[in-house]
């Protein structure tokens, strides 16, 4: 993997690509949901536990709904997340 010098979170999404990596080949939906979170680097630090515990609980309904692990009526909001859901599509 190259190192982008210029890039001081490098470290932080390597890491991050990393854990969705293993929670999708474990199929551990809240790990690929937090490896995911963290290569967007949109952590708030001032957010508090249960802020970041939200936003973790709505990145993993998108990992599911990605996966259609979801029953239908427990969709992800499409406004609280940066991660989009990409359905498969029924043909």
């Amino acid at each position: 993997m190259a190192h982008d010098e210029n890039d001081p979170n490098a470290i932080q999404k390597a890491a991050g690509k990393a854990k969705e990596a293993l929670g999708w080949a474990t199929a551990d939906r809240r790990a690929e949901a937090e490896g995911k979170l963290a290569q967007l680097e949109t952590s708030d630090p001032d957010a508090s536990p249960e802020e970041e515990e939200a936003v973790l609980d709505e990145a993993d309904l998108h990992v599911r709904a990605d996966h259609g692990d979801l029953a239908p009526e427990a969709e992800p909001s499409a406004e609280e997340q940066p991660l989009k859901a990409h359905p498969k599509t029924g043909g």
